[in-house]
Parts: C-alpha cells; structure tokens; sequence
C-alpha cells in the first residue's frame, strides 16, 4: 500500500503539539511533512500576551518533519489574522503534492490561503478548530463566509470537543465529516512528574509558607483580560473562611494591576511566582490543592486544565471555557460558575475549603477522566480516517 503524504499546517511550533506530530509521524503507511507559518516559541522573541521573551525549554521540533515558511506579514504576529502571510505554501503544495492537507485553524491568511489553493488543486482539506459553540455569537454574513466560502472546501472537521462538534453541526456538517480528535498533551510526561514529586508536597508548600490544612487554590496562565485574574482576586478576597491561599503563575499585561489589586485590598497568602517554563510547572501543580481557570470569552479550550488534572487536582472552571462540559463532571471532579461571576466563584470556592474530604477523591476523578483525552486516542481515530483516503 503507497504512503499517504500529508501535509499539515501550523502557525508555529505549540507545546502541546509537538508529541501530536512525532506520534502521527509513526503511522504506518503515512509520509507527514509539517509546514510551520513562524518560529514564535522556538527563537527567542517577544510573546505579546506574556509581555517578556518567551523561549519555551522543550523540545518543540523533534520526532517529525518540518519546514519553516517565510512570513511576509509586515506586522508580523501569531495573534492577529494579518500576522501571518505565507504565500510560499501554495508552492509546497504544488511540489509536494499531498494526499492531504491538514489545517489548525483559520485565523489567519496563510490557512484561508492554504485551503483555498488545495481546493482548486484538488486536496483533500481537514479542518481542525477551537471554537466552542457556545463562544461563536456569528452573525448571518459571517455564517454564509463559513458555510458558503470556507466550510464548503472542507472534507473532514476535526473536532476537539462537545462544543467544538456542536458549533460545526450549528453549520451544517454532518455526523459523517465529524471525526474526534480530543484535545490532547502529553499526558505521560505530566503524570510522570506527579509521581516524581508528589511525596515532596507538604515541602514544597513549606517554600512559599504553606500550611499543610491551607487550601491552595492555583492560576496558571497569561495575566491577560481572557484569562480573568482580576475576577479570581475578587472572589478570593470575598472568602470568609481564612484556610486559604492563591498561587499565581504567569505574566502579561495585567502585571501591575494584579499586584496593585493584593497590595491595596491587603490580601493574605496570595503569592504571584510570574512566568514559569515548561519544565517548572509540575512544582507548582504539585503544591496546589485546587485549579481555577476563571477565563471567558476567547478560553477555546484551557489546555492548563488537562495539565492540572494529571496532578489530581479539583477543578473550579468559567462556564464560559471550551473544556467545561468534557472536562468538568459536576460535583464530581469539581464545579463550573458562571462566567464573570465573582461571587458564584467564590462561593464555590469556599465550598471546596470547606470539604477536604472532597478534594481527595474529586482529585482522583480528575486523573482518571483526563486518561481517556490522550494523543493516542487523537492520533488512532486520525489513522483511521486515512486507512479510508
């Protein structure tokens, strides 16, 4: 049976993609060659959202075939559709000439581009996305440019989870283009850094003056509005019950206004670590007791939350995050509040301190729910759409 080549395009090399490729990379019978739009994350540049020079300090580049495309952009960027302008693709795509290409995304040129000049080369197109349904608010013009325009080249949909198919199935797409590829890290080396320092817990918690009975509640991410830091410090700050600490790990652009806002409501236990690399997350998933990912429009997904879950940690989730419905089970490994509601996430969270007892297993149902959202599963249920090819 011939190889199936695959083309696979991507803003710029991601973390939580790089294990996806290499494993895709081993398919029987598939030939993949990775066309990158940027080097953001590998060089060493500016991250607009964190604010300071982010060089990520895991491989990002091995197990799997890439090229890096020039980017024309005048303004170039991975946060703005412009940002990303790569004629040099339709040139690969006619000298490669894929049995396929697979595109993350459209929010940019380059994709638009790129899907636009396979459909006329005659390439199969499979559309993988973020957005979540419930986060689409289109209006009837941006609906006919999805269905009529782009959507329409498309032959699979990729989707990551329950929001995500149902946002496609909002345009049309039937159960038949709708392949699950669940969005997925690397689940082994995360767990594998649990093991290495959970019985050094109670320790590490001693470094930042931790007691053992505080409940710690974490936030990992950019200091950014999306990801609503502000509104955690509101709640947290409305707690009555004293056992409680927050650990803040990220920077970006509220920086200022995050240590402004503990400084001037003197709150207690509150630690801001700032950025944190890759390598140096497990300490702090570790000494937590709680995740809280108080993110609204915009949180596509919240991948820090499959991250938390293999330290069996709760979860508190903004009802407005693309994960909650898969990965939050009510009551259970933790609780959604409304989004942008304060005093709903507080209350939540004073439920939690309030009921060690749940943690412990809630925490455990955590570890257990995020084994079935591994890159296995992506990459088998990719396998075997293209057996079909």
């Amino acid at each position: 049976m011939p190889k199936k080549k695959i083309a696979f395009l991507l803003s710029h090399p991601i973390q939580y993609f790089s294990p996806l490729l290499a494993e895709l990379d081993k398919t029987e019978n598939v030939e993949l060659m990775v066309y990158y739009c940027s080097d953001h994350g590998v060089a060493q540049k500016i991250d607009k959202e964190f604010g300071k020079i982010v060089q990520w300090d895991i491989p990002l580049l091995e197990g799997y075939p890439y090229e890096f495309l020039p980017n024309l952009s005048p303004n170039p960027s991975v946060v703005q559709f412009g940002g990303l302008f790569n004629p040099a693709i339709i040139q690969k795509l006619i000298s490669h000439k894929p049995d396929l290409l697979l595109v993350h995304g459209w929010g940019y040129w380059t994709h638009c581009l790129a899907i636009f000049a396979a459909k006329f080369l005659g390439i199969k197109i499979w559309l993988r996305g973020e957005t979540p349904y419930q986060q689409a608010f289109l209006q009837p013009s941006k609906k006919k440019w999805f269905k009529k325009l782009l959507f329409r080249g498309i032959d699979k949909f990729l989707y990551i989870g329950a929001e995500n198919k149902q946002f496609y199935q909002h345009f049309g797409i039937t159960s038949k283009q709708l392949v699950f590829t669940p969005y997925a890290i690397d689940n082994q080396r995360f767990s594998q850094s649990y093991n290495d320092l959970k019985d050094q817990k109670q320790n590490l918690r001693k470094q930042f003056g931790l007691a053992a009975a505080q409940v710690v509640f974490l936030f990992c991410g950019k200091l950014i509005h999306k990801k609503q830091p502000l509104l955690l410090l509101e709640a947290y700050k409305n707690i009555a019950n004293p056992n409680k600490a927050l650990l803040l790990v990220g920077d970006g652009e509220l920086q200022t206004a995050v240590n402004e806002y503990i400084a001037t409501h003197q709150l207690q236990n509150v630690h801001w670590v700032g950025f944190k690399n890759q390598s140096e997350l497990a300490t702090y998933y570790t000494l937590a007791d709680v995740f809280v990912l108080p993110s609204t429009v915009g949180e596509t997904w919240g991948l820090v939350t499959n991250e938390a879950m293999n330290f069996e940690l709760p979860l508190l989730v903004s009802s407005m995050v693309g994960c909650a419905k898969d990965l939050v089970q009510e009551g259970q490994n933790g609780y959604t509040f409304q989004n942008e509601n304060a005093a709903d996430l507080a209350a939540k969270m004073q439920l939690l301190i309030e009921n060690p007892d749940f943690l412990k297993t809630a925490g455990k149902i955590s570890k257990q729910l995020i084994s079935q959202y591994t890159i296995a599963v992506c990459v088998g249920n990719l396998r075997k759409e293209i057996i079909g090819l």
